[in-house]
């Protein structure tokens, strides 16, 4: 049997590794870019205000009483599940949150989404986000 050499083995190694670690890095650039964005659409679901005890102050979308929930609206990661796979997590922490998003638990058809409507708005620029992250 002969000896075998294959010429070109340690260029490819480092071709494919490059590769990976840009396709890893913008994949993670993007996840956090896209979170943002459906963060702050959902933050622009707010309109009116009252002080606090008084009544809702018209529209379909909550009004800002004390500003805490859509302050509290915000992006935690992202974070790697392994390659190429990353996860933020984009949402409320009041302990409200539910309630104004799908209804009273008083009067369930009091009801005032911010957070579905504005993942929905969003999702066209998220697209375009992860589009050209991954364009080469």
């Amino acid at each position: 049997m002969g000896d075998f050499e294959f010429a070109g083995v340690s260029e490819f190694r480092k071709a494919i590794d490059t590769f990976v670690t840009r396709e890893n890095t913008a994949t993670r650039a993007a996840v956090a870019a896209a979170a943002h964005v459906i963060e702050a659409s959902a933050k622009e679901h707010f309109s009116g205000s009252h002080a606090k005890g008084l009544p809702h102050v018209g529209g379909s979308e909550p009004n800002v009483v004390s500003g805490s929930l859509r302050r509290s609206i915000h992006v935690e990661g992202p974070v790697s599940n392994g390659l190429f796979s990353w996860t933020a997590k984009v949402g409320p922490s009041t302990v409200y949150a539910r309630a104004i998003e799908l209804g009273l638990r008083q009067n369930r058809s009091v009801k005032y989404p911010y957070f579905g409507p504005g993942f929905t708005e969003s999702l066209p620029r998220v697209r375009k986000i992860m589009t050209a992250a991954w364009a080469v």
